[in-house]
């Protein structure tokens, strides 16, 4: 805490940086995948994360822009989102699908899956209009 003039308080919180995973990592630019926000890469980043969902290996988003429609994670899946990685809704309205039983449209949808971790410095960005990330948690 900061005092500023003996009246105000000017609180400081800080976290320790984080580092990226460095082993068991596959980083999506290796799958050809455009960095760039010039393509739409549902499709391809959608196949990486199905090929690597249980593998224990992480799936590294770079600095980057990641222009995608609804995305699917499925369980047993490790999303790294580097500092400045930005998975970002494409303007398309028509390539968005419901979530599940939702009335709205997600860029993210996790649905009946355990053990997803979504990490790191990167943002996810969604439609101000649709949901940008539609959880339905099942119990069990």
């Amino acid at each position: 805490m900061v005092r500023i003039n003996e009246k105000h308080k000017l609180f400081i919180f800080v976290d320790a940086p984080e580092v990226a995973p460095s082993k068991d990592v596959i980083n999506i630019l290796d799958s050809g995948i455009d960095n760039k926000g010039m393509k739409i890469e549902t499709k391809a980043i959608q196949n990486v994360l199905d090929r690597i969902s249980g593998t224990g290996k992480v799936l590294l988003f770079p600095a980057g822009i990641y222009k995608t429609g609804t995305l699917t994670i499925p369980g047993e899946t490790k999303i790294y989102l580097s500092a400045g990685a930005n998975v970002k809704a494409t303007d398309d309205i028509h390539v968005f699908e419901p979530a599940s039983n939702l009335k709205s449209k997600g860029l993210i949808v996790i649905k009946d899956a355990k053990n997803v971790e979504i990490r790191g410095r990167g943002l996810l960005m969604g439609m101000a209009v649709y949901s940008a990330i539609s959880l339905e948690i099942m119990p069990g």
